[in-house]
């Protein structure tokens, strides 16, 4: 058996020799069974679909204290190419600027390393040079990994409770843990159109119908969607990854339907409690480690076994 994560458009043609030799193949979400069917000549069919999952008993809404009363956007995610996480600081800093909000209004929080060598200097990025943003952030959540200095599970609940939306300008993603763990905290999603994105934040149960899959080249329309438990924020543009090596298209999210998005759930907290609710009763209805998950990995092994 295989876990197969398909994170972008179009998948990678060696691939193909490698999901041959697999007798048991999945899928960790529809997105990707449907990419590899329509890839892979039909390959999608011969997958089960078995996301990741999470324990809503344990990531769930919860108080805690927070740094001021200010309007929290979070982030968790590696701080890589992927995330683009520049495009989240860009729609943040339109989304300030558009409403004249100080940095006791708002705060930006982003639990990731700082300086991952995959990504950006966090510090240089918010410094006065680039977006102005440093007396926006909140301190750093994560230490140095190699030292152990993360947080634990239960830092990790205190730190999606802190937020009042979890904003992710994705590139792609072959699933989207923070997001269900987001959801399950009671947290809704500002997350970009692209990918899994659809069935985590916008479908009304997981899928990802064909004419969801964009033609290779064409952006994503120019409309935000919501949802009743968040956005999608289309994409402007798709770009090649990783010039040196084969790698799928990347999306560009639209920095302004991102500012967009957060400015609706600033001004209308009433919705943003309701897609809160909405959020965790999706995660729990569908990623539930004990009610869904769980049982259908338990039918996969039975099947292997047999």
């Amino acid at each position: 058996g295989s876990i197969i994560p398909i994170d972008g458009q179009p998948s990678i043609p060696n691939w193909k020799h490698t999901l041959d030799k697999v007798d048991y193949p999945v899928a960790m979400s529809y997105y990707g069974q449907t990419v590899m069917d329509d890839d892979f000549d039909g390959y999608g069919k011969r997958c089960t679909v078995i996301s990741h999952g999470v324990d809503t008993d344990f990531f769930k809404p919860r108080d805690v204290p927070r740094p001021s009363d200010a309007f929290v956007v979070g982030c968790v995610a590696r701080n890589q190419h992927r995330k683009n996480i520049p495009r989240l600081l860009r729609s943040f800093k339109i989304f300030v600027e558009r409403n004249n909000l100080s940095p006791n209004d708002v705060k930006l929080l982003l639990h990731m390393d700082w300086t991952d060598h995959m990504g950006w200097n966090i510090e240089y990025m918010v410094s006065d040079y680039i977006f102005g943003l440093k007396d926006y952030l909140i301190p750093p959540t994560m230490g140095n990994l190699e030292k152990g200095e993360n947080p634990d599970d239960n830092g990790m609940v205190d730190i999606y409770n802190l937020m009042d939306v979890h904003a992710l300008p994705t590139g792609g993603e072959g699933f989207g843990i923070p997001t269900v763990e987001a959801m399950s905290c009671g947290v809704p999603n500002v997350i970009c159109n692209y990918t899994t994105s659809y069935e985590l934040v916008g479908a009304d149960k997981p899928e990802c119908p064909p004419e969801m899959l964009k033609p290779l080249g064409r952006d994503g329309g120019d409309k935000l969607i919501e949802s009743n438990r968040g956005f999608l924020v289309p994409y402007k543009d798709l770009m090649w990854d990783t010039p040196i090596r084969a790698a799928p298209l990347r999306a560009l999210w639209d920095e302004h339907k991102g500012a967009d998005a957060l400015e609706y759930y600033y001004k209308n907290r009433d919705v943003l409690k309701e897609h809160g609710k909405n959020a965790r009763k999706y995660a729990q209805k569908y990623y539930d480690w004990n009610t869904s998950i769980g049982p259908k990995w338990k039918d996969w092994i039975r099947k292997v076994k047999v």
